[in-house]
């Protein structure tokens, strides 16, 4: 087996022997970003932008139905946790491209 270098295995969480994991996981690509709480992920389609949906990943895989609106207490703490955590990307060397 492949010696972990950075982070954590993912495979226990996608092979369902983890149920819950402590930390987000966070995604950034060029101007697009997402971040996923548990079952829950906020897409940033766009940064530049200040648009965002959140999917329950779980009961909604096609990501059909946005529940930003729907539920704006989720809303506001993934946000505001994306945007510290999109800060310090922005602010590390390299990380403002």
């Amino acid at each position: 087996m492949l010696q972990l270098q950075y982070g954590v295995s993912l495979c226990p969480l996608s092979d369902g022997e983890l149920e819950q994991r402590r930390k987000p996981i966070p995604l950034h690509c060029t101007r697009s970003a997402a971040w996923i709480v548990n079952d829950c992920k906020l897409v940033v389609p766009d940064i530049r932008k200040q648009e965002y949906d959140i999917y329950h990943m779980a009961t909604d895989r096609r990501e059909a139905a946005n529940l930003f609106a729907l539920q704006p207490d989720l809303a506001t703490r993934m946000l505001n946790a994306f945007q510290s955590w999109n800060s310090s990307v922005q602010d590390s060397p390299g990380g403002g491209g």
